[in-house]
């Protein structure tokens, strides 16, 4: 069997950091995008998976960034 060709090869040390982050669960899109990071540092992101995951990533970057926007918007209301 051939070794897969990674364009994120497994990191086990970012997947730790990934792992230890304090994301409340009620932030539901930071805790999606934190899930779809350690899934790629532990397992990889191979070349026929990339496509795919530019997607994903892109999406769940979007939402997470949409998320943190409006959390900072409403502590700058009180």
């Amino acid at each position: 069997m051939t070794q897969p060709s990674y364009i994120v090869p497994p990191n086990a040390q970012a997947a730790q950091a990934v792992r230890s982050s304090q994301i409340p669960a009620r932030w539901t899109s930071s805790v999606a995008y934190r899930d779809f990071l350690l899934n790629a540092f532990t397992n990889g992101v191979t070349q026929d998976q990339a496509g795919q995951h530019i997607g994903d990533l892109f999406d769940k970057v979007a939402l997470a960034l949409m998320e943190t926007i409006t959390r900072v918007n409403a502590l700058e209301q009180r």
